[in-house]
């Protein structure tokens, strides 16, 4: 089966847009791009969805659709990408200037805790979490976000922390991160169930950033 040259497969090695908008009217058509998309994987999940739905919902042709974008997979990365930026800032905003280590801890907290509630709100953010392991470049944006979150974690911890510990932090928000990814499957338990994995994993994050920080 021949493929028309103009729609290219949905899943390539190319997975970065391939333009960003400079103009207002480009952006708008951009961002109908993506929140199509976010739309659609939050009802169907990422496997039913296709370059042809993401289309036909922000009501233009697909043609225009590849204009900004070779395949799906570059949708998808784009959105994943754009919600942990504005995680990073949530974050950012939560830990800095803290004055001491109860503070600290307590921004991690609620910076994780927030993350966790928009999984539980968002479908499409769940399901993007879910298909990391499925989809190399999901993970990759995933993996890179972790690791540049925690290393401001880390930075922040080191008025805290020994020379030695800075390391341990870093690491240490890495897995607390990741445990709240894991704990992202929650919303199919109940919810006496959701409410004691909340409380477990604020409890690793309290004790475990403790043990790391003093006064």
């Amino acid at each position: 089966m021949s493929l028309n040259p103009s729609t290219p497969p949905e899943h390539s090695k190319d997975s970065t847009p391939r333009r960003r908008p400079s103009q207002k009217r480009s952006r708008a058509t951009f961002d109908a791009i993506t929140e199509s998309a976010q739309t659609l994987i939050g009802s169907l999940g990422l496997d039913a969805v296709t370059m042809q739905m993401i289309a036909d919902t922000a009501n233009m042709p697909i043609s225009r659709v590849y204009r900004y974008f070779p395949n799906k997979v570059a949708i998808l990365t784009e959105v994943m990408d754009a919600v942990w930026q504005s995680f990073d800032e949530v974050l950012e905003e939560a830990v800095s200037g803290r004055a001491d280590t109860e503070e600290l801890i307590e921004a991690v907290v609620a910076a994780l805790q927030s993350l966790y509630d928009r999984a539980l709100h968002d479908a499409y953010f769940a399901n993007l979490l879910a298909a990391t392991s499925s989809v190399p470049e999901l993970k990759g944006v995933y993996v890179d976000g972790a690791r540049r979150r925690a290393e401001r974690v880390a930075q922040y911890a080191r008025p805290f922390v020994t020379v030695s510990d800075e390391d341990a932090a870093l690491r240490t928000y890495t897995l607390l991160a990741t445990l709240r990814s894991l704990g992202i499957e929650a919303p199919h338990c109940d919810e006496t169930f959701q409410a004691e994995l909340a409380d477990d994993l604020e409890r690793l994050t309290r004790e475990t950033f403790s043990h790391l920080c003093f006064d």
